[in-house]
């Protein structure tokens, strides 16, 4: 799958903070969930997707994949390197790091977060 370029991996890294209110450096699959925004998601706002399938399409892979890396055991915390893997798959969508950006910027409200 690969590694994610430096400015990427940066992105990645500001929106898990961000998610991580209390600074505990876990985040709770739930939390995860609850705090991704599918209607700023670029296919939604092309016209391309309802907000309904890219949530369901977020909630089967990031579930999915957590299941995975967590050896299908029932642990529902979000470390920063299962928040990256699942981004590493998204960036293999994306070809430009504006698109990217953008993406990120606008599923975990990166910009309504640093305005609060």
């Amino acid at each position: 799958m690969g590694v994610l370029p430096p400015s990427r991996l940066r992105i990645v890294n500001e929106a898990y903070e961000l998610l991580d209110t209390n600074q505990d450096q876990n985040l709770s699959l739930d939390e995860v969930k609850n705090r991704f925004e599918p209607s700023r998601h670029p296919d939604v706002k092309a016209g391309l997707k309802t907000a309904e399938e890219i949530r369901f399409e977020f909630f089967n892979l990031f579930t999915s994949l957590h299941s995975a890396n967590k050896n299908f055991k029932n642990d529902r915390v979000v470390t920063l390197a299962d928040f990256q893997s699942y981004h590493q798959i998204i960036s293999t969508t994306l070809q430009h790091d504006i698109e990217f950006k953008n993406f990120m910027v606008g599923v975990w409200n990166m910009d309504l977060a640093k305005e609060s």
